[in-house]
């Protein structure tokens, strides 16, 4: 797992913040979805919300297909209910690491 990414992460979701998958020097496609796909797994497996739901799409402003096929993502959300869960799961991400400023 790309630590340095996660750590970036982290740090944007203190901030209350987005940031774009351009802003993250990771590449695009599979290269990328990997890293951020090995990051949402370990986040889920150890009870924490898809800290990768503070990664957005520069041009639509929402997570990429890759994030609609996490595990921990419902497989049957609409393309009406796809920008609720990822607002709600913002939330959660933003509010989780804002309360736990010493967990890294």
């Amino acid at each position: 797992m790309r630590e340095d990414i996660r750590r970036r992460l982290i740090q944007v979701a203190r901030k209350g913040e987005i940031v774009f998958y351009s802003e993250l020097g990771i590449g695009r496609g599979k290269a990328a979805g990997a890293i951020l796909g090995d990051i949402s797994e370990y986040e889920h497996s150890n009870h924490r919300p898809l800290l990768t739901a503070v990664v957005a799409n520069k041009a639509k402003g929402m997570p990429s297909p890759g994030f609609w096929g996490l595990s921990a993502v419902p497989s049957n959300l609409t393309d009406k209910q796809r920008p609720v869960f990822w607002a709600r799961e913002l939330i959660r991400v933003i509010e989780y690491w804002q309360s736990h400023p010493n967990e890294r």
